[in-house]
């Protein structure tokens, strides 16, 4: 049996071994905090929330009825997604290029650790890059045709409809279909009335968050406006360069360079294909590294150029030199068997040499969320509070999933109004809080403040979290 980049059983085989370690990861990690935030909104569902779309929600939701309050209501959907994305991406590039091509991109896709790692945590950008990639795969199709079609015009706005739902920075496709109707002049008719078919379809869909928003003088747009686009104490010549290195770490160094250098040479091709793609890969880049002047990017950002940018280099691979090729893809394996084995290691087993930890910070996300869940639960009913006050949302929602007996206690007082609107929190007047922050704060909105004391969850043998406890007596809500 022959294996190798091009060939179908190579796809598979990886695609199957890998989602099987996915799911053994899926179990066995602790849910990030922000996770658990998402996981809480599921359980409320809104048309939209304070700081995304609602898509993420409403999935959990569904998953809640086949699977319960567990971690599999959290997991499935992006596991599922990250299953699907690959295939979906195969697809699109059999349909501009070859077999071959398709199979050797879909593997790249796969392997690039951004995806992969997109592939087993709920984020927004799990069903948001799905979505992304059918309405691209849809667009293609509708480009391709040689007269015009409303269905897959239609099929695309559905699908941007509900990449909207799923993260606002859906709005890059028709960013897309700009340029491409600027580059495909012999389609540029064909591109304008799919792009308003498409764009109508889509706020059909969209229509849920748009109506949230104006019922609540369009908070969350005015939020991810500012978000995205601060300006106070920016440097250009730092985050504009951040910006450059998170775009080529976070496909590795080679393979984004590849996508940026495959991604340049296709803008001016004869053909459509690879100027579809093209344009798509520098919607994304180019939009967020205007937005780089401005404010700093978050690398998960720009993630989706590398969708269509991968499949250009799938594209362009013979003519990339063997040693090049040995490199790029020897990095993508080493880097992916790296993380995935890393985390496969049980919590308390230190990555360390002569007793120095080489444990990277970040994971700390992925383990002792239980055991502060565990931990307030216990102090809760040690000092009899009337509710329970955390510091951040993220840490909220963490506490609220793995101790679901004190989700009618918690309360944050900071945007708490925003973030939770449908909890009251003049409940609470004058009563008296258990307050868990992970490290010394004010508590501005209590009479009295006491510190009862603090914990250390170690983990990783060198690695420990630590939350602090303090009283707080006479709670005044803030004015709504």
């Amino acid at each position: 049996m022959k294996f190798g980049l091009d060939k179908a059983r190579t796809f598979w085989v990886l695609l199957i071994g890998l989602t099987l370690w996915k799911v053994f990861l899926a179990g066995n990690l602790d849910i990030i905090q922000d996770e658990g935030y998402y996981y809480y909104w599921s359980l409320f569902p809104q048309l939209s929330y304070f700081d995304h779309p609602p898509l993420t929600a409403w999935s959990m939701t569904l998953a809640r009825q086949l699977f319960g309050d567990t971690i599999w209501s959290v997991r499935f959907w992006p596991l599922a997604a990250g299953f699907v994305f690959p295939i979906i991406g195969r697809a699109l590039a059999r349909e501009i290029f070859t077999d071959e091509i398709a199979n050797r991109a879909g593997i790249l896709l796969m392997l690039c650790p951004v995806f992969a790692g997109n592939g087993l945590l709920m984020t927004p950008d799990a069903l948001f890059a799905l979505f992304w990639s059918l309405a691209l795969l849809a667009t293609c199709k509708a480009i391709q045709e040689t007269k015009w079609t409303a269905s897959w015009w239609l099929l695309a706005g559905l699908w941007a409809g509900l990449g909207f739902l799923s993260k606002y920075n859906m709005v890059l496709y028709f960013l897309g279909l700009g340029i491409l109707f600027l580059t495909i002049p012999g389609k540029r008719a064909h591109i304008l009335a799919g792009g308003l078919l498409s764009g109508i379809m889509a706020l059909i869909v969209f229509s849920p968050v748009v109506i949230w928003n104006y019922q609540h003088d369009w908070l969350s747009f005015r939020f991810q406006l500012q978000h995205g686009f601060s300006a106070d104490d920016i440097k250009p010549w730092v985050t504009f360069p951040e910006y450059l290195g998170g775009l080529l770490l976070l496909a590795t160094p080679v393979l984004g360079a590849l996508a940026i250098w495959s991604s340049t040479r296709s803008m001016v091709s004869k053909e459509t294909g690879r100027r579809f793609l093209a344009a798509y890969f520098w919607a994304v880049a180019a939009f967020f590294g205007y937005v780089a002047i401005k404010s700093k990017v978050e690398a998960n950002w720009t993630m989706l150029a590398f969708y269509s940018g991968i499949i250009l280099v799938a594209a362009d691979w013979p003519g990339y030199g063997k040693n090049l090729r040995r490199v790029t893809v020897g990095l993508l394996v080493t880097v992916i068997l790296a993380g995935f084995i890393y985390l496969s290691l049980p919590k308390d087993v230190p990555l360390s040499i002569g007793g120095h930890s080489l444990d990277i910070g970040r994971v700390e996300e992925f383990y002792g969320s239980q055991d502060v869940a565990a931990a307030v639960l216990k102090k809760s009913k040690e000092i009899q509070v009337d509710f329970i006050c955390v510091d951040r949302h993220a840490r909220f929602g963490a506490i609220a999933f793995y101790a679901p007996e004190l989700r009618p206690k918690l309360w944050l007082p900071k945007k708490g109004a925003l973030r939770f609107p449908w909890i009251d929190d003049r409940q609470w007047k004058g009563k008296t809080a258990l307050l868990v922050s992970n490290k010394p704060r004010a508590w501005p909105w209590f009479q009295t403040v006491e510190p009862i004391g603090k914990i250390e969850i170690p983990f990783k043998q060198h690695m420990k979290r630590t939350i602090y406890f303090n009283r707080g007596i006479g709670y005044q809500p803030v004015d709504r």
